[in-house]
């Protein structure tokens, strides 16, 4: 009793914790607050969807619970659900009258890149079949896009931009979805991407292309792939080092060789300091 208390759980909170059906449909038809929070913030709601239980998720939306309360992190059921790949549960939330999908948490995820950081295929069709916005950008600027590239997600990168997503977007830090997936060297990913007209010479803030980002991880495969689609190998970044320069830094001899055979221009110089 005390423990409940002390952490703020009202009486449907312990209901639902303890999965008692009954006293839930008695507390519910009563009256009670359905929306009181405990001290992290989670709702009775966010009870349910932790603890699996796709029945009392379904009496607390009937009786018009507010579905889109935040937890202490910025949360919703919805996000705790795709989270944990309770997918029923999933399903029951996303098809709820008044349901916000594009809500965000504190770091500015989604339920779309929270289930595509997991691998969540059947969350992100779920997700797809409503009015989404699927280019949102979380708080560095990733789109689920992104997400999907950083985290190797090919068959979710596949649907995304199957559906439409914004392929050229950037991240704050000027980095593109393709940047990514030539820093991890996934070359599927990357193909995916230029194969859907991605812009290839695309830079970053340090105006840096995805080949120096394969050429700074010695990511060989992934530079072939980047010099047989006729990415401009002579870029430079502020300092006015090309990927040449970066092989020759890191010493990574085979993929100079590679850029040296692909006839990069061996004469370009970095900038010349004014101090």
């Amino acid at each position: 009793m005390c423990s409940s208390i002390q952490d703020g759980e009202s009486a449907l909170h312990s209901a639902t914790s303890n999965k008692k059906t009954e006293i839930i449909k008695l507390l519910i038809e009563g009256g009670i607050d359905r929306n009181l929070q405990d001290k992290d913030g989670k709702s009775a709601l966010h009870y349910a969807t932790l603890n699996r239980k796709t029945e009392i998720v379904k009496s607390l939306i009937d009786s018009r619970i507010d579905l889109n309360l935040k937890d202490k992190d910025g949360l919703t059921a919805l996000h705790v659900a795709t989270k944990y790949g309770h997918t029923k549960i999933a399903n029951l939330l996303i098809y709820a009258t008044g349901m916000n999908l594009n809500l965000q948490n504190k770091d500015g995820l989604t339920a779309l890149h929270i289930a595509t950081i997991e691998g969540n295929t059947k969350i992100v069709h779920l997700l797809f079949e409503k009015d989404i916005d699927m280019n949102i950008q979380e708080m560095h600027g990733w789109t689920a896009l992104h997400s999907g590239a950083w985290f190797e997600k090919a068959e979710i990168v596949h649907l995304l931009i199957e559906k439409g997503i914004k392929i050229n977007l950037k991240a704050k830090d000027g980095s593109s979805a393709l940047h990514l997936a030539a820093n991890n060297g996934n070359t599927e990913i990357a193909l995916l991407l230029i194969d859907h007209d991605i812009d290839i010479n695309s830079q970053d803030n340090d105006d840096q292309s995805a080949l120096h980002h394969a050429a700074w991880n010695g990511q060989k495969r992934l530079a072939q792939i980047l010099l047989d689609k006729s990415i401009n190998l002579n870029l430079q970044d502020k300092y006015g080092l090309t990927a040449l320069h970066t092989c020759a830094l890191h010493e990574k001899g085979e993929l100079l060789q590679l850029l040296i055979d692909k006839g990069i221009d061996l004469n370009l110089q970095t900038e010349v300091s004014s101090g």
